[in-house]
C-alpha cells in the first residue's frame, strides 16, 4: 500500500496543486498569495478539509482548503524546522528588498536635499535609469568582468526579493 495515495495528515508537507486566494480582494483582483507549488504544512484536519500554513516567502498564510488541492510531499514534516525556514527565507527576501530599494530612496534623498523640495523626482528617477541603461554598454567593453559580475549579483538580488516569475499557461496550439 502507497502511503502517499493516503490524503495528507496534521504534520505532513504538502504543496499547492493550484493557486489559492486566501481572500475576496485576491480573488476579485485575481492576484492569489498562494501561487501553484506553494509548500505548507498541515496544521489541521477537518474531513475534506485541511488548514495550511503556506510559505508565501513573505511570511505564512493560513488557509483552509479542499484535501484534492494539496499535492502530499512528506509524511510527518518537522513542524520547528520548517516554521524556521520560513523564517530565514523572509528575512532573506525582506533584505533583499532593502538592497533593491535603498539606492532609490538615497537618490530622492539627495534630489530633496539639492532641490529643496520633490517636485520632478519621478522625472528625474526616469531620466537617470536611462542614462544608466545608456551608460552600460560603455562600462561592459570598458570593464567586463566588473560589470557582468555586477549585472549577476543585481538579478540574483532581484530573483531571492521577488521570487521567481510566475508561470503562464501555455496556449493549445491549433494545427
Amino acid at each position: 500500500m502507497n502511503p502517499f495515495n493516503q490524503p495528507p495528515q496534521t504534520g505532513d508537507l504538502v504543496a499547492a496543486r493550484r493557486n489559492i486566494s486566501c481572500t475576496l480582494t485576491e480573488e476579485y483582483t485575481n492576484s492569489p498569495s498562494v501561487r501553484q507549488g506553494t509548500r505548507g504544512l498541515v496544521r489541521k484536519r477537518t474531513g475534506n478539509q485541511l488548514t495550511v500554513a503556506f510559505d508565501t516567502s513573505y511570511g505564512l498564510t493560513e488557509s483552509t482548503v479542499h484535501a484534492r488541492d494539496c499535492r502530499l510531499i512528506q509524511r510527518t514534516a518537522d513542524e520547528k524546522r520548517f516554521m524556521e525556514w520560513t523564517q530565514l527565507k523572509t528575512a532573506v527576501r525582506i533584505g533583499a528588498l532593502i538592497t533593491l530599494i535603498a539606492p532609490i530612496l538615497w537618490y530622492v534623498v539627495v534630489y530633496w536635499a539639492q532641490t529643496g523640495s520633490l517636485d520632478g523626482v519621478i522625472e528625474a528617477l526616469i531620466v537617470a535609469a536611462l542614462e544608466s541603461a545608456l551608460e552600460l554598454p560603455g562600462l561592459i567593453l570598458a570593464h567586463p568582468t566588473q560589470t557582468l559580475v555586477w549585472i549577476a549579483v543585481g538579478a540574483l538580488v532581484t530573483r531571492i526579493a521577488l521570487g521567481p516569475r510566475p508561470r503562464r499557461k501555455r496556449r493549445k496550439q491549433r494545427r
